[in-house]
């Protein structure tokens, strides 16, 4: 291609539309991949929906092993039947993965027919959808966990081109239907969404003069959203093993019930205000929205009405309303306020919107250019990069990787297998999936009814990397805190029932079989005189750094005492780990005076060198966090070194 066609095609706005969809659709599909093969998928959501799909086509459509007895227990989703044939074809969550980058991209075709309709000047019109490529709360959607809100995006802009600006033909009116039915086949609160785009519909035609004469086009999706709401609460209800819609519990300072928490609001209208304002988590979750657009969509804000009920959803749950801005929970308010953005832009090309005149005042209007707008954008964009985007962070390396999977195939396959959230992605398309988790705590999630297997148990994956979150994860949750003392008893027992044993090791990943011959000790447990001891060592003649074992003792312990393996060469840290005791199994105030406990770990082997191990004994307080790839990672607050062990290494041969 010569130089002057590129350039000829540089000065097109569609070439950089395009450009920027290739770009960032590779690019994410390349870190999703990136990710699943270094382990990353550890928040569940990914297993879930592989594990449904396997069970869908095997016949029975939707059921959930993981949360027994369907997905239907969990959200009304009949979108995911049409996911279905794809996975018939190619059983792998890689295939969620994908299909979901490819959602949240395609997205953006719409958005510049909508933008190229709205605003009049070419280049002001690719300004909304390059936003919307290089959002970085769009990329955290994409890195995160598999979800159906990911086709949000490219069913809502679509709806919206549908509506504002295709001729009103009954093509029109019938692609505006399945627009709006895919919006709320994909879980029960996109209803939310469409009530919204009703009252934004409805506004229009009001302004126009032609309300009722247009009353289809408002009022019967808004219908549909309240109808669908109800039954979809109804449907989840007559799956849930409790009988009602267990995310409730994230509302349980408004009440158990619906009709409670309308009460609560109804009734004491202050305390609930008071919740929204006098938070400041809110007001940063606000901020964070606002910020990649750089605040501009509040001047044109009748699209926000989209993501109103959404934004009501996030503020009202007595949980971390932040948690959004790593997730896919923001993506109806990152919707809105995509729309509201290419409305301001339109009236500022139209030069509808002045600027007030206290700040005229201070800045003359002829020295602001005309093309600020787009500077805020763009400024704002790389801007938001810094506190919301996808960083590098520490994975697990591909080498690693391979082996641990190489590690779990050679398992399969089996009817029964229970793992933690770490490998259950890679085993989703068992028969039988459980999640180890809920083992060890005997509960079903948001719930107190029981978790039990339906069957016997032919391999348990265990990673400790995973364990190493049980304490932030159930010791102080409603649900889950008066089971949490005896969950680690509670493993140990079943363990033992189901006569597992340990087959392999691959770094932190324990793999017991049914009735097999055990091919590794993770602990031993004795009884001696009370004391005070901590000591490791290395194995293997102290050549190999990542083979070694600890053992503690304690007169009186702590809760939450972790080892932090450290590796060190001329007198730098490389790395640093917290490892559990006994692989998690044992937790360690639940030790007795006279109970000596060794842990024998074989971590995978690292390339760079290092010259010295220490290991410290430590007590942590804090809680489970996101890292920047989206990765469920314990974030201490306050670590107290108790005391540790070093000692070199020797050269290998």
């Amino acid at each position: 291609m010569r130089l002057s066609t590129i350039y000829q095609l540089g000065q097109q706005p569609l070439t950089w539309v395009v450009g920027s969809l290739i770009l960032v659709g590779a690019s994410l599909g390349l870190l999703v991949t990136i990710k699943y093969l270094t382990l990353g998928y550890n928040a569940l959501d990914l297993s879930i929906f592989a594990a449904t799909l396997e069970q869908t086509i095997r016949g029975h459509w939707l059921g959930s092993t993981i949360h027994p007895p369907s997905y239907w227990g969990d959200h009304a989703s009949p979108f995911l039947l049409l996911l279905a044939p794809l996975w018939w074809l190619w059983s792998s969550p890689l295939l969620l993965l994908w299909l979901q980058v490819l959602a949240l991209v395609a997205a953006a075709v719409p958005l510049y027919l909508i933008a190229r309709r709205t605003i009049r000047s070419p280049w002001w019109a690719v300004v909304a959808p390059l936003g919307y490529l290089f959002n970085p709360l769009l990329w955290r959607a994409a890195m995160y966990e598999f979800h159906l809100l990911a086709f949000a995006p490219l069913l809502v802009f679509g709806a919206w081109y549908l509506y504002f600006f295709v001729p009103k033909k009954l093509a029109r009116v019938i692609w505006f239907g399945v627009a709006i039915a895919a919006i709320l086949s994909l879980r029960e609160d996109t209803a939310f969404m469409v009530a919204g785009l009703a009252v934004v519909i409805g506004w229009h035609e009001y302004r126009s003069g032609h309300l009722w004469a247009t009353w289809r086009w408002w009022l019967l999706p808004a219908i549909a959203a309240v109808v669908w709401f109800g039954l979809a609460q109804w449907i989840i209800g007559h799956f849930a093993p409790d009988g009602s819609y267990k995310f409730l519990a994230y509302y349980g300072w408004l009440g158990s019930s619906w009709s409670a928490v309308l009460s609560r609001v109804i009734l004491h209208p202050l305390r609930v205000i008071g919740h929204l304002i006098f938070n400041v988590d809110h007001w940063q979750l606000i901020v964070g929205l606002l910020l990649p657009a750089g605040f501009l969509a509040l001047l044109r804000p009748r699209a926000l009405w989209i993501g109103t009920g959404s934004l009501a959803a996030l503020l009202l749950a007595g949980s971390d309303s932040l948690v959004a801005l790593t997730t896919h929970y923001h993506l109806p308010l990152t919707i809105a306020l995509t729309l509201a953005l290419v409305e301001s832009l339109a009236a500022l090309e139209r030069s509808d919107w002045r600027f007030p005149k206290w700040f005229t005042a201070w800045v003359p209007a002829k020295f602001i250019p005309r093309w600020w707008p787009i500077a805020i954008v763009a400024l704002a964009t790389l801007l938001a990069w810094w506190p919301l985007g996808v960083w590098p962070a520490s994975v697990t390396s591909l080498a690693t990787g391979r082996v641990y999977r190489q590690a779990l195939v050679d398992q399969l396959p089996v009817a029964v297998v229970a793992a933690t959230t770490t490998p259950l992605p890679w085993l989703a398309t068992q028969p039988t999936v459980l999640l180890a988790d809920y083992l060890f705590i005997g509960q079903q999630q948001l719930s107190q009814q029981p978790y039990v297997a339906p069957g016997p148990i032919e391999l348990l994956a265990l990673d400790a990397r995973d364990t190493l979150l049980w304490p932030w994860r159930f010791a102080d949750r409603t649900f889950s805190a008066s089971a949490y003392p005896t969950a680690h008893a509670r493993l140990r027992q079943l363990l033992q029932t189901e006569q597992l044993n340990v087959v392999a090791v691959t770094d932190t990943l324990l793999l017991y079989r049914r009735n097999a011959a055990s091919q590794f000790v993770p602990y031993v447990l004795t009884a001696t005189p009370a004391t005070n001891y901590f000591g490791c060592e290395p194995r293997r003649g102290g050549a190999a750094p990542t083979d070694f074992s600890c053992t503690v003792q304690f007169r009186q312990a702590k809760a939450n005492t972790f080892l932090r393996y450290e590796r060190w060469d001329h007198s730098q840290l490389l790395s640093a780990r917290l490892l559990p005791l006994a692989y998690g199994l044992y937790r360690s105030d639940e030790l007795k005076p006279t109970d000596r406990l060794t842990t024998t770990y074989r971590l995978a082997d690292e390339d760079d060198p290092v010259d010295q191990v220490c290991i410290s004994l430590v007590a942590a307080n804090g809680f489970a966090t996101y890292d920047r790839l989206d990765r469920i990672v314990p974030q201490p607050t306050s670590v107290e070194v108790l005391t540790s062990s070093c000692w070199p290494i020797k050269p290998s041969a």
